[in-house]
């Protein structure tokens, strides 16, 4: 991933830059306090380890765009702190960058970085991070699906509640370029962006109980598939035939999908 400027050729300068540059106060980022507004964004303080990011009244046509811009604020910051720790004298700066649907959370120690110096990062970084170089970056994985059958339950009942036939549900399903817009609900759960707004539909009003490992589902506005069985709402039209884990705690990176990355269907032989 690219983004535009210097903030990576002078990483460590960034983190003693003056707050008074940034026109910030440090006790904009107390605990409880509100925090500040840059750029459409708010930056507050979430407890005693940790700051967010947040996007002010997205609008529903921006939201591909605006995600973009996390992923690339992401980048940015890993790359700034990476920096940082090679150069920082030990214990090294230990902390977690956690991207999220239109937000991003950094969970830090206090005790090796400051506060105020990590919304002095965020903030430069914010303003720094270009969306749109990050669009066409991103691992590429094309995955192996098959749909419909025993492990597409729903896709049928599906296409009669969108008024479409089965196979054009999943052609449509296969056209999109999907990009893995944050990690939740369970390890290796990526939420993909990118479903054609005709297949968008709400989750099932009655959950199952128990979703196969790497069933293929739709659930509302985005697309995923279960890394392990477990109970779960969304609608099953496939199934991924795994070329690799989603999820492996073994791997040096336990999730195979990571925010920004993009997903191609193919469908299996």
């Amino acid at each position: 991933m690219v983004i535009h400027g210097n903030i990576f050729n002078s990483s460590t300068k960034l983190l003693n830059t003056e707050a008074g540059h940034l026109n910030f106060k440090p006790e904009d980022f107390e605990p409880g306090s509100r925090g500040l507004e840059l750029d459409g964004a708010r930056i507050y303080r979430f407890g005693e380890t940790a700051i967010v990011l947040d996007i002010i009244n997205i609008a529903a046509t921006h939201r591909l765009a605006t995600q973009a811009k996390i992923y690339a604020l992401d980048h940015a910051l890993r790359l700034a702190l990476q920096n940082h720790a090679t150069t920082a004298p030990a214990p090294g700066v230990g902390m977690d960058i956690v991207p999220g649907d239109c937000n991003l959370s950094i969970f830090f120690n206090p005790e090796t970085l400051s506060a105020t110096r990590i919304c002095q990062l965020m903030m430069s970084c914010w303003q720094h991070a270009s969306g749109a170089q990050a669009r066409d970056q991103g691992t590429i994985h094309n995955l192996q699906v098959s749909y419909g059958g025993r492990s597409g339950p729903d896709l049928e009942p599906l296409a009669r509640q969108l008024s479409l036939q089965p196979e054009a549900l999943v052609e449509r399903h296969m056209q999109a370029e999907y990009r893995v817009a944050f990690l939740g609900f369970q390890p290796g759960f990526a939420y993909l962006h990118g479903l054609h707004a005709t297949l968008q539909a709400p989750r099932r009003q009655t959950p199952r109980q128990r979703i196969p490992a790497n069933s293929l589902a739709i659930g509302g506005p985005y697309t995923a598939i279960y890394p392990a069985a477990t109970p779960g709402g969304w609608h099953i039209i496939g199934s991924y035939q795994p070329g690799s884990l989603l999820f492996d705690p073994a791997r040096d990176t336990p999730s195979l999908l990571r925010a920004g990355d993009r997903v191609r269907f193919e469908r299996s032989c």
